[in-house]
């Protein structure tokens, strides 16, 4: 963890949503209750009146891959390690949590083969050739009766987590580590075992909302960040998700706690969602089913990559929106370059449904910062100077629209 001069409150903020007692907050899981069940306490001890359809909370089912128990693989007797040597692709790996076992067979592009000779077998591609249609390839492999696909994955400084399942069931599709794909030629033959306690399915979850109410009640803006993460692997590696998204969700609490001293002249919604790494789903639900008039919308999420917050997306390809305009003068005025970028978290489902929104968040500089999605995403990697920029902007463009209501 990086020094910086952020507050006291949203370092421990930070701190617990990023502990043991959280799990990685996967959606449905004992660890994202923890989770919400802290933002909603925290909501009411400043003074936030509950705003969902249960007190501080509304549940809808998110659909997600979910692992009941460690993933395992070994060739010859040999286990490999998960996330290190090799990582599971969820959206096809739907097998019931069940055990497949085969014989070792490499295929390379342009090899001829007796398709009568794969069946029962563990497919392994080496070298995945440009242009490599992994659906169509993963569809013959199960028509053919192949056991399990194992392709090159690369050289990843980890094999990511991926939450996206499938309801239909598939062969085991796992990525390997290039080097260790190239050296498995050798073992042709050699017994395959994969233990992939996988299961795609739907678990009650809860978007966590809170409410200001303000002078002119006909007015809403609402602030949001998504508290779901991963989940940390059973019995393997731990996915705290500072950057991915305790970071936004402290900001949007340590905004709470100032906001709910002072007069303000319209709503403000504080929304915690979940299900964003399963598609924005807390995020759509919301805004499909909210009673609230929505005027406007600010996301936050992910910030802490590198030392200094020098790139700041807006979630706007371009120009032209009044909010994102804003934002970017704002963004300017602390010495941050405006990074013109759309797409892949919370601001984007307002924005589908025509509303005024912005997704706030860092853009790295650095090639070669961590990723999120991996176990690299802690609390002790996090950069905190970013985020205390990145609040001082969010506290600086919500205080404008407060003292300019004209703009909502």
């Amino acid at each position: 963890m990086k020094t910086s001069l952020i507050s006291t409150q949203l370092l421990n903020d930070l701190m617990f949503l990023t502990s043991k007692e959280t799990e990685g907050r996967l959606s449905g899981t004992k660890g994202a209750r923890n989770a919400a069940k802290y933002i909603a306490t925290n909501l009411s001890n400043f003074g936030v009146h509950p705003a969902g359809e249960n007190g501080f909370f509304t549940y809808l089912d998110i659909y997600a891959a979910r692992l009941n128990g460690p993933i395992k693989l070994s060739i010859g007797g040999k286990p490999l390690r998960h996330r290190i040597d090799f990582g599971e692709i969820p959206r096809f790996s739907n097998l019931n949590g069940n055990m497949v076992s085969g014989e070792l067979i490499v295929i390379r592009d342009g090899d001829e083969m007796v398709t009568n000779q794969l069946s029962g077998k563990v497919v392994l591609i080496p070298e995945t050739p440009k242009q490599f249609d992994l659906t169509g390839t993963v569809k013959g492999a199960e028509e053919l009766g192949v056991k399990a696909l194992l392709i090159d994955g690369g050289e990843p400084g980890w094999f990511a987590k991926s939450l996206n399942g499938s309801s239909a069931n598939s062969i085991p599709v796992i990525q390997v580590r290039k080097k260790i794909a190239l050296e498995l030629e050798h073992q042709q033959g050699e017994l395959v075992t994969i233990s992939l306690p996988l299961i795609s399915n739907y678990l009650s979850c809860q978007n966590v909302l809170g409410i200001l109410r303000g002078e002119d009640m006909s007015k809403t803006l609402v602030l949001s960040a998504h508290y779901d993460h991963l989940g940390d692997d059973p019995e393997g590696f731990r996915f705290p998700g500072s950057i991915d998204n305790a970071s936004g969700v402290s900001i949007i609490l340590d905004l709470a706690r100032r906001l709910s001293k002072q007069t303000i002249p319209f709503n403000i919604l504080f929304a915690f969602f979940t299900g964003e790494e399963s598609g924005l789903v807390g995020a759509k639900h919301f805004i499909k089913n909210t009673k609230f008039p929505i005027n406007a919308a600010i996301n936050v999420d992910s910030l802490g990559f590198e030392p200094a917050l020098k790139r700041m997306r807006n979630g706007h390809k371009d120009s032209g929106n009044w909010l994102a305009d804003l934002s970017a003068d704002i963004i300017r005025k602390h010495n941050v370059e405006v990074a013109w970028i759309a797409g892949g978290e919370d601001s984007m489902a307002f924005q589908a449904e025509g509303m005024t929104a912005i997704g706030l968040g860092q853009k790295p500089t650095d090639p070669n910062q961590r990723g999120i999605h991996t176990p690299d995403d802690t609390m002790e990697n996090l950069f905190l100077e970013p985020i205390e920029q990145g609040y001082e902007i969010m506290d600086e463009l919500v205080q404008h629209l407060i003292d300019n209501p004209n703009l909502l």
